[in-house]
């Protein structure tokens, strides 16, 4: 299992996910990754609800996005998904 940190990385760091990540996007406080089932997760800065988890916290590792179905695609933003 990941060590779960909040400390600010300047290299590529592993990240340990539920599924294998087939693609991932940077925010400006968030990152998300699409897994193979289609199933979205993100971690970071949960403020605003950015991350789609259903909560406000600081996710230090990939959480589920609440949706009922499967993604194809994402893309973050600075302060969206």
């Amino acid at each position: 299992m990941a060590e779960r940190t909040e400390e600010d990385r300047w290299t590529p760091t592993r990240v340990s996910a539920p599924e294998p990540l087939s693609t991932v996007s940077l925010g400006g406080y968030h990152t998300c990754g699409l897994g193979k089932s289609g199933t979205a997760y993100c971690w970071g800065w949960g403020s605003h609800g950015r991350l789609g988890d259903g909560n406000t916290e600081v996710q230090t590792l990939p959480v589920p996005v609440l949706f009922d179905g499967s993604f194809k695609a994402l893309a973050a933003t600075s302060s969206h998904t």
